[in-house]
This record gives structure tokens, sequence and C-alpha cells, in this order.
């Protein structure tokens, strides 16, 4: 899978390339005049347009002829990267990307980058604790920030409906927040702000949203969802390989594990019976037999099978006995 990034700052491009690397990308950073190289190792390309401040003639050039090429390149998702206080020509390159993306393409804008102090609350940004207009941002010498309200801020430069899932709305079942989601689009926005306070907030934005079928969407961010998104996006496109889990670990930290994982996937885990695997007759061979007769029926449906004699209030059976 091939992912194309505008950036209007190096710095920014740098930074959410080396985000992409970690999660198991081969990232390459371009200048807006660079000719793409033909590259069978680079599935990221980062294009800095240093394009913050330009002027609209200079961003239909620079952002425009960015977006032509990673088009012509093949890039399955295309995102915006941001900068992390906002500044800079958001909503007009938002536009750029959607118009090129296609007609049924949504925005989805995470602004939060918590590893920064960048987190958003009911739509606002707080940076470092203090809302984005009382920042240094508010004295941008071309682009101040007089808002800390993402909508508005957004809404001030692009031409689409900007709407907003505030940490209220947010669930953590996947097909309720999914279902959220829909509603917002439903009701004419074409942008759509998601609050995130923490890290596993901004991971389960991404993960939920890689599983959503209704349009074709645009990661805007200062990096975290991007990277996030287009990683539970690979593992999805071309990918029907089938992982087991096997755990035959009794400790109590592989029992929270393991509960986390389930719930997680919404997986019924293969448990044999310990004290019949623990015997040398007849009695171990046929629950064998059983579990991997369970476990094969549960591939079919599922990408992961857990398989494990770790159960909730498990009894530690006596092995020498």
């Amino acid at each position: 899978m091939k992912v194309g990034i505008i950036a209007d700052d190096l710095t920014g491009a740098n930074a959410t390339g080396v985000r992409l690397s970690e999660n198991g990308f081969h990232p390459a950073t371009y200048f807006h005049y660079n000719d793409l190289l033909n590259d069978e190792n680079t599935d990221v390309i980062v294009i800095d347009t240093d394009s913050r401040y330009a002027s609209e003639r200079v961003l239909d050039h620079r952002v425009g002829g960015s977006l032509t090429k990673l088009k012509h390149w093949g890039a399955d998702i295309l995102a915006k990267r941001v900068d992390s206080t906002l500044r800079g020509n958001v909503g007009k390159e938002i536009d750029m990307i959607l118009e090129t993306v296609g007609e049924e393409t949504i925005g989805v804008v995470v602004p939060s980058f918590p590893d920064s102090g960048r987190i958003t609350v009911g739509g606002y940004l707080i940076v470092d604790s203090l809302p984005l207009h009382r920042t240094d941002a508010a004295n941008d010498p071309i682009t101040p920030i007089t808002s800390s309200y993402v909508p508005e801020i957004i809404s001030a430069q692009t031409e689409h409906q900007v709407g907003v899932m505030t940490i209220n709305d947010m669930s953590e079942d996947c097909e309720t927040f999914l279902e959220s989601f829909k509603s917002v689009i439903e009701k004419g926005n074409k942008i759509v702000v998601l609050d995130a306070v923490t890290n596993n907030d901004i991971e389960f934005i991404a993960e939920a949203l890689s599983q959503y079928k209704g349009h074709k969407l645009v990661p805007i961010d200062p990096g975290p969802f991007t990277s996030l998104y287009a990683k539970y996006r690979a593992n999805q496109i071309g990918d029907d390989r089938k992982i087991i889990v096997t755990v035959g670990s009794a400790t109590k930290v592989s029992e929270k594990q393991l509960v986390y994982l389930i719930d997680r996937l919404k997986i019924k885990p293969v448990i044999p019976d310990i004290t019949k695997l623990a015997t040398f007759d007849h009695n171990w061979h046929d629950e064998v037999q059983k579990c991997v007769k369970k476990a094969k029926k549960r591939m079919e449906d599922n990408e992961v099978t857990v398989i494990t004699t770790n159960k909730e209030n498990l009894v530690i059976i006596d092995i020498k006995k």
C-alpha cells in the first residue's frame, strides 16, 4: 500500500515520515520541485510544499503539482500533515486534497498530539494546558490564531461544512463509534474534527476508521493519526494471513493481556481442559484433536485465533499429581 502526504514544512514532513517508519513503512521526503524517483522500496512519500504562508497562486503550483505527482505515483491514501498549532493554509490545502481524491471523500481531522502536549476536547485544541489562542500561535506574524475551536479555524478557510465529534460522542465500541461518525457525515459535513486526549484515543479512532467503508477518508493531523491509520489500513489490504496466539503461561499478567486482546477483538478463545492435557492416556489425544478442530473452525471466521490454557479465575493444577 502506498501513502502520499502533503506537508507545509520540512520539519513536519520528516517527523511524519519517522512515525510511519516506526510502523513498518519505508518513507522518503521530497521537496515540491523534485521529480519522484521510481523506487519500489518506498511506500510512503512525504512532499514538503513549503506552503504554510504561501499565496493562493503559489498553493496551486506547489500543492496542486505535488498532489498530481502523488496521484500518478499511485498513492492509495492521501493525507495532509498540519502544523500542531494549526497555523497556515490548513483549510485551503484540505480542500485541494479532497478535490483530488474525489467527490465521495471525507476529511478526518485529529489535531491532537499528546506526546507534544496537544489534546483536543470539545473541539477545542489545548496546548500545554492552555487554549490554543492563548499560546504563541496567537502571535504568528502572518496567520495569527484567534480561536481555539478547531472547526471554526478550519471553517474560516474551507468551502466545506465542518462537523465535530467530541469526547462525549466517542464510544469504546467500534460499531457504535462508526455509527456516530456516519451520522455526523449525514448532516452534510465534508470535514469532521475528532477529539482525542490520549494516544490510546488516537489509536482507537485510527483502528475504527480503517474499517469504515462508506467514503474515502483523508487523514489530517500533525502525524500520529495518519501513521496509525495507514498502519491499520495496510494490515487489511491484501492481507489474508491468519494469526494464531497460543498462551500456556498461567501468570496474572498473561491473564490481563489475554482479557484485553479478547475484548478488543471481540473473539472467543479456544480453552482446552487442562486436567485432560495433564495425562498420558487417550484423554490427552482426544482433547488435542477437539481443540484443533475448534481452532480450525474459528480461523474460518476470524483473522486472529487464540488458544490458551489461561482463563479467568484460573485454578493451577498439581502437575506432579
